[in-house]
């Protein structure tokens, strides 16, 4: 039999770039429960929520409970998980679905619809952390939070202080009882550090970083009109190449030569090299065909980053 939640008497506010996961644990401890099932549904309804490091639920119910002091839904989604960054390139009716299933009880397919179990397992997002960002946080906070820019694919670095990012153990984004702080990881064995590569100074893993999170905040919902995409990339194609012919059609063996002579410092990442090594600018190709393109929105973003240098030229293009 459920046991009924206790009020809320508090709602803290969201940390600058915090996690709702994160958030909901920083309550935790706050709030001073004895369980984390009692904190889950004082602010769920349920002891099934919240388990999911990445993809919320219940989300209706949280934003009833906590009377809206965070947001509706939709704010909560575009501010404090990494949805917005697979929702980018998807039609809105992809957003609009994923809002009704985080709203409800069970976000069951979400990650099958946003393409964000893919396989092999270097697809699976693991929990980054910062050990300056950590380090700051206890001394200004007393506590260290988890920041949405860390999780994002491709971000392999700080987007603030430039230092490698911490993998833990686990690339799978499992369930737990417990809530999770960046200080109560495990030593990291994901193939980050197998690779042994330490991506600190490097400017392409922080111009990728930055990208990552300005793909993510941006409140821009025009990446998924397919034919200005079309019309950007063309042109951007045509600069890069230094044509100005309109009916110019790049070597695709020099385009590709070039994307992957782009990203050569950052290649040994496992989720840049797989996509360079086994996709390419594919997704670029079928679009440039008319082709439908079931991309990974990781692939978009290096080929944003490869054509437009950074998030803020890729929305002026749109626009004009």
């Amino acid at each position: 039999m459920s046991r009924r939640a206790q009020q809320i008497s508090f709602v803290p506010q969201l940390l600058a770039d915090q996690t709702l996961y994160s958030w909901v644990a920083m309550f935790h401890s706050l709030s001073g429960n004895i369980s984390p099932d009692e904190t889950r549904r004082q602010l769920f309804g349920s002891e099934k929520a919240g388990l999911h490091f990445h993809i919320p639920s219940h989300l209706a119910a949280f934003c009833a409970h906590t009377q809206l002091a965070l947001g509706d839904v939709r704010k909560l989604v575009a501010t404090a998980t990494v949805l917005p960054f697979f929702t980018r390139f998807r039609p809105k009716t992809v957003t609009d679905d994923t809002i009704a299933l985080v709203a409800g009880k069970s976000a069951t397919g979400l990650p099958q619809m946003l393409h964000m179990d893919r396989k092999p397992p270097y697809w699976a997002l693991p929990k980054k952390s910062c050990p300056d960002c950590i380090h700051l946080d206890q001394e200004r906070l007393g506590f260290a939070y988890w920041r949405r820019a860390h999780q994002l694919p491709g971000a392999l670095v700080c987007h603030r202080h430039g230092v490698a990012l911490h993998f833990e153990a686990s690339i799978h984004s499992h369930s737990t009882s417990s809530f999770l702080t960046p200080t109560r990881q495990m030593p990291s064995t994901t193939p980050h550090q197998i690779v042994r590569v330490n991506w600190a100074n490097n400017p392409t893993a922080l111009r990728l970083a930055i990208l990552a999170k300005d793909m993510a905040d941006s409140g821009f919902e025009g990446a998924s009109n397919r034919s200005i995409l079309l019309s950007s990339c063309q042109k951007q194609i045509a600069i890069r190449f230094a044509s100005t012919s309109s009916r110019f059609r790049p070597d695709p063996l020099a385009m590709s030569s070039d994307f992957t002579r782009h990203f050569e410092s950052v290649i040994l990442a496992p989720e840049i090299g797989t996509i360079i090594g086994q996709r390419g600018i594919r997704a670029l190709w079928m679009l440039l065909e008319g082709s439908e393109s079931h991309a990974h929105p990781l692939e978009w973003m290096l080929i944003i980053d490869w054509l437009y240098g950074n998030w803020s030229n890729f929305e002026l293009s749109f626009r004009q």
